[in-house]
C-alpha cells in the first residue's frame, strides 16, 4: 500500500486521530494504514533479562498475561480496573 500511497499514515490504534477528529478537517482526507493485521507488534516476549512489548500490545494484553502477573504482582493488582469492560474488543472492530 506504501508503494501506491506514499503519504499514508500509518494508524495503530486510532486514539490519537479520534479524540481530534471533528476539529482536523485535513485529516479527513488523509489515506491511513491501519496496522492492526501486523500481529508482530502485538507481541509479550521474555528475554534473559528484560520484558519487550510490542508497538501494539495493549493494556488489557499486559494485565491479563499472567506471567507478568507472576513477575510483577503489584503492577498486575494496582493497575487492574475491578472489571473489563465488555465492549472494549468489539468495538474497534465494528469501528473499522
Amino acid at each position: 500500500m506504501l508503494s501506491a500511497e506514499p503519504a499514508a499514515i500509518p494508524l495503530a490504534g486510532g486514539t490519537d486521530i479520534m479524540v481530534n477528529w471533528p476539529q482536523r478537517l485535513s485529516a479527513h482526507a488523509a489515506t491511513y494504514l491501519d496496522l492492526s493485521g501486523v500481529g508482530d507488534l502485538r507481541s509479550i516476549r521474555w528475554t534473559d533479562d528484560a520484558l519487550v512489548l510490542g508497538a501494539m500490545t495493549t493494556y488489557w494484553d499486559v494485565i491479563e498475561d499472567a506471567q507478568i502477573a507472576a513477575a510483577f504482582p503489584r503492577r498486575a493488582t494496582s493497575s487492574m480496573p475491578p472489571r473489563r469492560p465488555t465492549a472494549y474488543r468489539s468495538s474497534w472492530r465494528t469501528m473499522r
